[in-house]
């Protein structure tokens, strides 16, 4: 019990001191740790279908909104803003102007398009393409009935303008 005891002390004094080594002090040299519980099979979003990959990507990677973790509406994630036309169909998302990739390079639409795309074309070999079924013409593109993607309703109106047009109007967008 007094080896528990003791353990749980030294613990507590260690997690919660604060470093002073030059490593820790700064953001720009700050490292993050994750207890996943398993190796990750990859880290490629589009083909990766674990629990454990799931965890890592949603550390690493932001979408357009976040999940509220508080519940409720989703809160901004690389959009800054959205809105949805009055027929439900169109969402249009303002991407936040000073989104950047880990390389410093700015967030674009086109990246989600292009992401978008790779996700729904056949050779990847995507597990999970029909999550993107409910966009225009995304279906059709997945299963070869279309070849042209401009048709699929993804577009980059501009570099921080997304444009995305449904099937039909969706309750759970």
């Amino acid at each position: 019990m007094k080896k528990h005891l003791l353990f749980l002390f030294i613990f507590t004094l260690v997690s919660c001191s604060k470093s002073t080594s030059p490593v820790d002090s700064g953001l720009e040299n700050q490292i993050f740790h994750f207890g996943n519980g398993s190796e990750p099979q990859g880290l490629d979003p589009h083909v990766v279908t674990g629990v454990p990959e799931h965890h890592l990507l949603t550390s690493l990677c932001e979408g357009l909104v976040i999940t509220n973790p508080k519940g409720g509406s989703n809160l901004p994630g690389v959009a800054q803003s959205w809105s949805v036309s009055e027929d439900g169909l169109v969402y249009t998302f303002n991407l936040h102007p000073d989104a950047k990739w880990s390389n410093g390079e700015d967030v674009t639409a086109d990246d989600f398009v292009w992401s978008w795309m790779r996700i729904l074309t056949p050779a990847l070999g995507s597990q999970y393409p029909d999550m993107l079924y409910y966009v225009k013409n995304a279906a059709a593109y997945h299963l070869e009935e279309i070849s042209d993607f401009s048709k699929v309703g993804v577009k980059a109106a501009d570099s921080k303008t997304l444009v995305v047009t449904l099937e039909q109007p969706y309750s759970f967008l």
